[in-house]
């Protein structure tokens, strides 16, 4: 091994332990047992040529193994799942895991091996031969290995600019001139004055980041291992056959390449925080000058504005450099201090504002509605707010013309429905009192006929005209019912002469009869204060929701509960159907659901839909009692 003396079986660290954690540790949990193999199978050659004995080369692949893939499951589990030397907690990790405990159990599990097969002559000493070699090399291979797999942007023509050139020139070439002075031509090992090693190794790291202090550290430890086993300055015999220069070698490499890596790792976590944070800025930069809402910084003492964009300035009619340094009262934002206050206390109390509606009249006299939105904040030392404004002027003007659209629909609407039903009652009237005096004379007429048609001599032509006169009289009797029927359903007397809670039993008592559905009915005792139209809109929509469930329900029983509260009429109707679907609720089409809900409206009522459990559908009507006026026209 070029790493060994020349007739010693001392290694200053055994690269193919840190490769082989270091490969585990950039492949998955699925790749480690074909890695395994692989790492066996180059492990078996290798020792053979070595003229390893068979059970030791068993030890040797057992110790191997171990200390690799608990070494790699520890930094795994504890530290990162691709560690990239990065920061001072995964390097600390690995250090730990991997170089100190993991060959630690590597170590034991070897020196157990070889006093168990009698190839020792003291187990110290081959666990610390073991542990030594094994941890060097895993601080020195295992960085580098890890933090040059991390894929970074390769820029040629940075990489290739001559001043970089020649810097890493420089530092290598130098590295490895002072080593060989040191190593060669100087005292050796054990010459005190190794500074400039440590010089070079910290240039590298301050220069070249991680990947260049992990590549100085490579080459310091195999250029210091092979000059010190192959030149053997500075050594006598008894410390080639003791070893024991190989620990101070150790201890010398890995203070070198602790002290040369660290400062790399705290100057780029440095240099990512202050990039991260140079990111944020330009986001928050761009956000801020790009945003539709008007954003600004002031000063939460003077008001003073400390930076606004465009939005912000245009919402006030200003342009954006007239605002900047000058206070909201300088500018007529506020008219005074106290209307400063009515937003700056509130926020004060809280530290922050929501969605606070603010009305102002611009220095240009225009007036506006804005939602200001704040969180405080710290601009050297001095507290700030930062402001989100929204105009909604132009929204609440549409919300006001929507408003007043529909206010002026609801009243068509109601207009509409008062003269149907003026019509429909006009209409019943004259059916039932002109159509059905009519009626009612032409039947007595038929009566009076048949009385004479009694008294006919002739047999044959007085069963005749009876026959004929009975049949007109049925004709007549079916016609006074229909148009009786028509009149009523036009509209139901009953709702004029005895009142809502009385319309409401005859027509569900006529539903029962009709459909089968059996109907059980809640009334109030006392009648319910309603006036004609309100109690109108409430039997349509009763009549609605019954045309509804014979329709749609298949419903068994329907439960009718109508009653009377300190504000409002109630009225209740629930059956054991197939129960209303969301959808239904929502379909445009559903112009009986929305022709009720209209009608509620029109009342300042409501009226609501429900799915019951297990099955059927509720629903709910609420008429406020106190509103007496009609919607105006």
């Amino acid at each position: 091994m070029l790493l060994n003396a020349k007739g010693s079986p001392n290694a200053s660290f055994w690269l193919p332990a840190a490769l082989y954690v270091a490969v585990l540790l950039l492949h998955e949990y699925k790749d480690w047992p074909w890695l395994v193999l692989a790492a066996t199978a180059a492990n078996v050659p290798f020792d053979l040529l070595e003229t390893t004995p068979g059970p030791l080369l068993g030890v040797f692949i057992l110790a191997n193994t171990v200390e690799a893939l608990l070494g790699a499951w520890l930094v795994r589990k504890f530290v990162a799942a691709r560690p990239t030397i990065a920061t001072l907690p995964e390097y600390i990790g690995l250090v730990f895991y991997a170089a100190i405990f993991s060959n630690l159990v590597g170590a034991a599990v070897s020196a157990a091996g070889q006093q168990w097969l009698g190839l020792t002559q003291s187990v110290a000493r081959s666990f610390a031969n073991w542990w030594g070699s094994t941890t060097m090399a895993t601080l020195i291979l295992a960085p580098f290995l890890l933090a040059w797999s991390v894929a970074l942007p390769f820029q040629w023509a940075r990489l290739w600019r001559l001043p970089r050139v020649l810097e890493t020139v420089a530092l290598f070439g130098g590295l490895i001139a002072v080593e060989w002075w040191i190593l060669v031509r100087g005292d050796g090992i054990k010459s005190p004055n190794k500074a400039p090693l440590l010089m070079f190794l910290i240039w590298a790291g301050l220069r070249f980041g991680v990947r260049g202090a992990t590549a100085a550290n490579l080459v310091c430890a195999l250029a210091t291992g092979y000059l010190t086993q192959h030149y053997h300055r500075g050594l006598a015999p008894a410390d080639l056959t003791s070893g024991i220069y190989v620990l101070g070698l150790q201890v010398g490499l890995a203070m070198a390449t602790t002290l040369g890596l660290i400062p790399a790792i705290v100057l780029g976590e440095q240099e990512k925080t202050a990039g991260e944070l140079r990111e944020s800025e330009e986001k928050f930069s761009k956000a801020f000058r790009c945003s539709p809402n008007g954003i600004a910084i002031t000063e939460l003492a003077t008001g003073r504005y400390i930076d606004v964009n465009d939005s912000f300035s245009q919402t006030y009619g200003f342009a954006r450099h007239e605002m900047i340094g000058r206070t909201s009262l300088e500018l007529g934002v506020f008219r005074s201090v106290a209307d400063r206050e009515k937003v700056i206390g509130p926020f004060r109390a809280t530290g922050h504002l929501r969605d606070f509606e603010l009305r102002m009249i611009t220095p240009r006299g225009e007036a506006k509605t804005v939602l200001v939105n704040a969180e405080k904040m710290e601009l050297e030392g001095k507290p700030c707010m930062v402001l989100v404004i929204f105009d909604i002027t132009a929204r609440l003007e549409a919300e006001e013309c929507l408003e007043k659209t529909s206010r002026q629909l609801r009243a068509l609407a109601y207009r509409v429905q008062s003269l149907r039903e003026e019509e429909r009652t006009h209409l019943a009237r004259e059916i039932h009192d002109h159509l059905g005096q009519l009626l009612t004379a032409l039947s007595l007429d038929l009566r009076l006929l048949e009385r004479k048609a009694a008294a006919v001599g002739d047999t044959e032509l007085r069963a005749a005209i009876s026959g004929k006169v009975a049949s007109a009289r049925q004709l007549a009797d079916e016609t006074i019912t229909s148009v009786q029927r028509i009149a009523t359903e036009l509209r139901p007397p009953t709702l004029d002469r005895l009142g809502l809670e009385a319309a409401v039993e005859v027509e569900a008592q006529a539903f029962q009869v009709r459909t089968g559905v059996v109907c059980q009915w809640t009334l109030p005792s006392e009648p319910v204060a309603v006036n004609p139209e309100q109690a109108t809109a409430v039997f349509r929509i009763f009549q609605e929701i019954l045309t509804n469930v014979a329709r749609h329900a298949q419903a068994r029983t329907l439960a009718v509960r109508l009653s009377q509260g300190p504000e409002d009429l109630l009225l209740e109707v629930e059956d054991d159907g197939r129960g209303i679907q969301p959808e239904d609720i929502a379909n445009p089409r559903s112009l009986g659901l929305l022709g009720m809900q209209e009608r509620a409206a029109i009342l300042g009522g409501r009226i609501t839909f429900g799915r019951n459990q297990p099955a059927g559908t509720s629903v709910v009507v609420r008429v406020p009692l106190n509103q007496r006026e009609r919607p105006a026209s």
